[in-house]
């Protein structure tokens, strides 16, 4: 029903020149703290529905701007992340690149969306190494999304910036402007 509500909002605002950027955002896999082999994996999101919904529904979504005169232009990301609790003394594991990477390669594309990972920063800044993803994100010309969560302490800015360093080449600059961003709160200094 909400889906169907942005497609309604888009409607409502054909004959005007805006710049919709959507994101659809969800936990659908176990990550660090929810172990798949124990039974605590479950998510809140089930994956595949997930996917299947939100891929419709990019394509009723373009299906509806060709038919109609829309000055509008609309991009839609799918946030996908792992259910993790940010204590957990693990980062993110190579099985969780894989499950991820797995999962996606059943679709047969991503044109029509951008992908976002996103991952707890705590949890990515215990990941050795933060290379694990880059295969990730250059197969699916994906970004990462380092977040803190609701209840969540304070993350200390070093830790930021050491997950940033791995993005960056030696001269300090972002190797793509698009690899990583923060949606952190950052500990007072």
């Amino acid at each position: 029903p909400t889906l169907d509500k942005l497609v309604a909002l888009l409607m409502t605002h054909k004959d005007n020149d805006y710049n919709f950027n959507w994101t659809l955002n969800a936990d659908i896999l176990p990550g660090p703290g929810f172990d798949r082999d124990d039974g605590t994996g479950t998510t809140v999101v089930p994956a595949t529905e997930f996917l299947e919904t939100c891929l419709a529904f990019v394509s009723n979504l373009n299906e509806k701007i060709s038919c109609t005169r829309i000055a509008s232009t609309v991009s839609v990301s799918l946030s996908l992340g792992y259910k993790c609790k940010y204590d957990h003394p693990e980062g993110y594991l190579p099985r969780d690149v894989q499950a991820m990477t797995e999962l996606l390669q059943r679709y047969s594309s991503f044109d029509d969306v951008h992908i976002v990972l996103a991952l707890n920063a705590r949890v990515l800044a215990k990941t050795i190494p933060i290379g694990l993803f880059d295969d990730f994100l250059q197969t699916f010309s994906a970004s990462i999304l380092a977040w803190t969560g609701t209840g969540e302490p304070p993350i200390p800015q070093s830790i930021v910036d050491d997950i940033q360093k791995h993005f960056q080449d030696d001269t300090g600059h972002l190797l793509r402007d698009d690899a990583i961003e923060f949606d952190c709160n950052i500990l007072a200094s």
